[in-house]
């Protein structure tokens, strides 16, 4: 039951590693995607995104490939699939200044290979800065959003925002990042 009660299910990725996304494919096989952290002792590198497939909700496969790596660092993977067309995107820059950004590469299968695109989803402007590490949900009525952090314009506090996105051909663009509220009812 969502409710619970959970009970600790154990090690899934046997890797020091962040920001990990399940992605469940239209087969129903299931990827996790992650970013490996500094101190990882099995010979992946820091900062690069990496996946495996799930071969159940608690068990990887063990065989890691390296997905994105044209960053020194690349964090908070989470896949979009659209158009026949898998998208996954990922924040770059540092988290904590106005270089921080979601830009996305898109494959035709979950483990790639990928080719970066040149426009980015969301970046800083005048009254956010520093948006990223967000997820995606389609609303009831097929509207696509992004969830995602920024930064007030003086670095004081992070805010939770949530804006529209728009996937059209190879593209995904965004009306963010915004500072009104945003109503998914409209």
């Amino acid at each position: 039951s969502i409710q619970g009660p959970y009970k600790n299910a154990g090690v899934v990725i046997p890797h020091s590693s962040i920001d990990g996304h399940v992605f469940f494919d239209t087969d129903n096989s299931m990827y996790l995607f992650y970013t490996i952290e500094h101190g990882n002792k099995d010979g992946l590198t820091a900062g690069q995104i990496y996946c495996d497939r799930l071969l159940s909700p608690t068990k990887v496969e063990g065989k890691p490939k390296q997905i994105i790596s044209q960053h020194e660092w690349q964090e908070g993977p989470f896949m979009l699939h659209r158009n026949n067309k898998y998208f996954l995107t990922y924040s770059l820059g540092n988290w904590r200044d106005s270089t921080y950004r979601v830009c996305y590469s898109i494959a035709t299968s979950p483990l790639g290979p990928y080719t970066e695109q040149p426009n980015v989803i969301l970046k800083s402007n005048k009254m956010v800065k520093g948006a990223g590490h967000h997820s995606f949900f389609q609303d009831k009525t097929g509207k696509d959003w992004i969830v995602y952090h920024g930064w007030d314009t003086a670095f004081v506090a992070r805010y939770p925002r949530i804006d529209r996105i728009f996937v059209a051909g190879d593209k995904i663009t965004s009306d963010g990042p915004t500072v009104t509220p945003q109503s998914i009812t409209k």
